[in-house]
């Protein structure tokens, strides 16, 4: 089974390049798996640059449409088996991150919780709500856009309709996910908190004895406390 690591790069921006390279430098600490860039820049890293048309030019959250357009997209362009997509921000703790894709094969389509937890309030999130929202499904379970494990030979229907509806009604794309998922049916395999840590005192105050705590896949870095806790993880603290 052929797989990759997927990454976005939209807008020419000198620090969205530095988190790109920074990303891609860590992945290769642990795999030698294929990393397929999708940007709209001419750009050159360590990576397999894939120049694509953009949408929403002009628009705001130019940067985090296409972002999130096309990490699915390339899914279904690309030649690969299987796919993994990480945010750059995404600090891999462990070389068993690639038991994602042995879940994808299983279930077509794995992301993790969203740490908002429910459809009704990560709809009304951000700048970029989905404005059709009525309500509906309050507590149903909403889903982070960063890990994404994919086997498109079971998902390309669901992964075709989130490109379908994200064109008609452009929004956040946890918004988008959770709502074909409601309406067609089709469920993503959900992956734990440990796939998307995004805050370590939940764990702290949960797992009071160090023994006991979970250990964490990978951890969103996008914040000081976040990147010292890496840190020390890797320190073996």
């Amino acid at each position: 089974m052929t797989k990759c690591i997927l990454i976005t790069l939209f807008g020419d921006d000198k620090r969205r390049f530095a988190s790109a390279e920074a990303s891609i430098a860590h992945i290769r600490k642990f795999t030698d798996l294929p990393i397929e860039l999708i940007t709209d820049c001419n750009v050159k890293l360590d990576a397999n640059v894939n120049i694509v048309e953009t949408m929403w030019k002009g628009h705001l959250r130019y940067g985090y449409r296409n972002s999130d357009y096309w990490r699915l997209r390339a899914m279904l362009d690309l030649d690969y088996d299987s796919y993994c997509y990480l945010d750059a921000d995404m600090r891999i703790v462990t070389r068993d991150f690639v038991q994602g894709f042995d879940l994808a094969e299983i279930f077509g389509f794995c992301i993790a919780v969203n740490p908002r937890s429910f459809v009704g309030i990560d709809s009304g999130f951000g700048e970029d709500k989905m404005q059709t929202y009525n309500g509906e499904h309050f507590y149903a379970t909403s889903y982070s856009t960063s890990p994404i494990f994919t086997y498109p030979k079971k998902s390309k229907e669901y992964i075709q309709n989130c490109l379908d509806e994200f064109i008609k009604n452009p929004c956040r794309l946890p918004s988008i996910m959770a709502h074909v998922a409601l309406g067609t049916g089709f469920c993503p395999y959900l992956l734990s908190t440990e796939w998307y840590l995004t805050e370590r005192r939940p764990l702290d105050v949960i797992f009071d004895k160090p023994e006991y705590r979970p250990n964490p896949v990978m951890i969103n870095a996008s914040s000081q406390d976040m990147k010292k806790y890496y840190t020390e993880i890797q320190e073996g603290k």
